[in-house]
């Protein structure tokens, strides 16, 4: 059982004092340590599905709440590029767009479509995250969605 202490141990202080420093120093932006936001939901292509090169198509998902002004989507657009030894999938990853946090469509550019090899089906994968300004690049303040595939020929 915890024993109190002797009553004529010394108290503690809750306050420190901090001596004044010659340059004030102005506060550094603190990347969020935690995630604050939902995972986004992927809407279409749909899994599995076949689009067309020549075809307008679009990457779509569902908006993620609470997004605050700075922060931005950020879309992972890549091809199977072959099969490690293990028979784990080589991802050649071509786009990584940022998106405002209103826009929750990514109109595809068949410019791409011809990048991912024939013999591998021209099978595409992507996922969306939030991210936020952090330093010279992004934190990201969601976990990525998951990946979705899709052939694109």
């Amino acid at each position: 059982s915890p024993t109190a202490p002797p009553a004529s141990a010394p108290a503690t202080s809750t306050s420190a004092r901090v001596p004044p420093t010659a340059t004030p120093v102005p506060p550094t932006a603190t990347p969020a340590s935690a995630i604050r936001l939902d995972v986004p939901q992927l809407r279409s292509p749909e899994i599995g599905s076949s689009l067309s090169c020549g075809g307008d198509n679009s990457l779509v998902w569902l908006p993620v709440n609470f997004m605050r002004e700075d922060d931005r989507y950020l879309l992972h657009l890549g091809f199977l590029n072959g099969y490690n030894t293990d028979g784990a999938e080589t991802i050649v990853w071509v786009l990584e767009q940022q998106m405002l946090p209103n826009a929750t469509i990514w109109r595809m550019d068949e410019g791409l479509c011809s990048l991912a090899p024939q013999n591998y089906g021209r099978q595409w994968r992507w996922y969306v995250e939030v991210v936020e300004p952090a330093g010279d690049g992004w934190q990201a303040v969601s976990l990525p969605s998951s990946i979705w595939t899709f052939s694109w020929n």
